[in-house]
């Protein structure tokens, strides 16, 4: 079976040989496009390459159970599942980075709540839901960093347009985690009043 990497490899040259043989596109045209987005994106994989040594260097200096030893201690079952996503809103937010929020804090996050007993696709849906939260308005984020270098909108209105989405879909999520919604009926409600405000 092929891997990703030879997948992508066998798409892209077959989008080559389609624009030269069909399009009549110059190699050395399709050769300064590709210069181009790698010199675009160069930051986003620096910023990728630092993350794998934030999280390693959390896991072997003990700072990961450090952090579940004083998560059983402070936080309280009650409101775990609100605080987690609100945690890796923040610190997601400011290291500008959803997978080094879940790999370092995430991992804490996650042995906490399984000392606590909560089933463990409940404490994973509220640290993803805060990681990538914090994400999408961070202007540290890699992604974020990639959007602004390739479009040619304002930076101020695409992060205004991230905030609005953002700050409706995590709100619904907080009231989810503090067990607002025990009803079908409701959730439908809600999903309907949010579809209705993005299309607003």
């Amino acid at each position: 079976s092929l891997s990703s990497i030879d997948a992508s490899l066998s798409a892209t040259s077959v989008c080559v040989m389609l624009a030269i043989g069909i399009y009549r596109c110059k190699w050395a045209v399709l050769e300064e496009a590709i210069i181009d987005n790698i010199r675009a994106s160069a930051s986003a994989i620096i910023i990728l390459l630092l993350i794998g040594a934030i999280a390693g260097s959390w896991m072997v200096s003990g700072v990961v159970p450090t952090m579940i030893y004083y998560g059983l201690k402070i936080l309280h079952p009650s409101f775990f599942l609100v605080a987690s996503c609100v945690i890796c809103a923040g610190v997601s937010l400011m290291t500008g980075s959803s997978w080094t929020t879940i790999a370092t804090i995430g991992v804490a996050l996650m042995g906490t709540g399984q000392a606590m007993g909560f089933p463990e696709g409940w404490i994973a849906g509220a640290i993803i839901s805060g990681a990538y939260f914090g994400d999408k308005l961070s202007l540290l984020s890699d992604t974020t960093v990639s959007v602004f270098y390739n479009i040619t909108c304002s930076r101020i209105l695409l992060l205004w347009h991230n905030l609005m989405f953002g700050i409706i879909i995590l709100v619904w999520g907080l009231l989810f985690f503090f067990g607002c919604f025990s009803d079908v009926y409701w959730m439908v409600l809600v999903i309907i009043i949010v579809i209705h405000t993005i299309r607003e």
